[in-house]
């Protein structure tokens, strides 16, 4: 499991949740059990880096 930030927060109960040990209006719990496929977890991961800042 992977928590980021996330504008779009694209909860789907299956694989996406909202981070309630977060700040559940700006974070996503996202499952990496191949639910979801790679380009959409990398989509996600990008989308957080670029929200909280952390250019690399």
């Amino acid at each position: 499991m992977i928590n980021l930030k996330s504008n779009t927060l694209p909860v789907d109960g299956q694989s996406v949740f909202p981070a309630y040990h977060m700040n559940h209006k700006y974070w996503i719990s996202v499952v990496l059990d191949d639910q979801l496929d790679d380009d959409n977890v990398m989509r996600l991961i990008d989308e957080s880096l670029r929200l909280t800042g952390k250019q690399g």
